[in-house]
């Protein structure tokens, strides 16, 4: 058995890579190679493809390799609205149950996104999307569900590469700012309307996409 450390290793660089695309959509990842290349042995490459797989990454064909995905418009629909579904109810729920130390940790959160209207080719956009992933899953967690709140965990780690391409900066405050008035209709609605920016933020950037490649 590996060490964690040694997966968690192979999982973060090739997670990596293929989110800043230094491996290309359609490139056949083969365990072998991989262990080669990161110095380590087949049993924590393989482990750590099978978490690419479940993450919607990579995809594994018989005989030939884990091949890295694309990005289609039903992936991300069926992702955004799915969220859209899941997490307002977690965040209706977590407006009656959030303690003041959660909304206050949650407002330092907002810190590191308050008034950014930057692209994703940022720098720093890695620890922002770790700020924002926090962000969500306390919510979650403050539904007091904890069905609900692995779903979402689930969903959001599963689907990082499609969430980052609707990653939305500075919208976390309104969601807050309801949780603080214990509204859930308002916390729910806050929290929707920050999924749906999302969402328009990525079918944005899959429509420039396919323009500059049809260009």
């Amino acid at each position: 058995m590996p060490r964690p450390d040694l997966r968690t290793m192979v999982l973060e660089t090739l997670r990596s890579d293929i989110l800043d695309q230094r491996i290309p959509v359609g490139e056949i990842l083969l365990e072998k190679e991989v262990a080669t290349r990161l110095s380590v042995s087949k049993t924590p490459v393989r482990e750590a493809l099978a978490l690419l797989c479940q993450e919607g990454l990579v995809q594994l064909f018989p005989r030939r390799g884990y091949v890295v995905r694309g990005l289609s418009l039903r992936d991300v629909l069926d992702t955004f609205d799915l969220r859209v579904i899941l997490e307002g109810a977690a965040a209706e729920r977590a407006a009656l149950h959030l303690t003041v130390a959660e909304l206050d940790l949650l407002a330092d959160l907002c810190e590191h996104d308050c008034c950014r209207t930057s692209s994703l080719d940022d720098s720093g956009q890695r620890t922002d999307m770790a700020h924002s992933l926090d962000f969500h899953l306390i919510i979650a967690r403050g539904s007091r569900n904890q069905l609900l709140a692995d779903d979402v965990e689930r969903l959001l780690r599963a689907s990082r590469r499609i969430t980052a391409i609707g990653f939305t900066y500075g919208h976390h405050a309104g969601i807050v700012e309801a949780l603080r008035a214990r509204d859930p209709a308002a916390s729910r609605k806050a929290m929707e309307d920050h999924i749906i920016a999302g969402r328009q933020l990525a079918l944005q950037t899959l429509a420039q996409r396919h323009d500059e490649i049809a260009g």
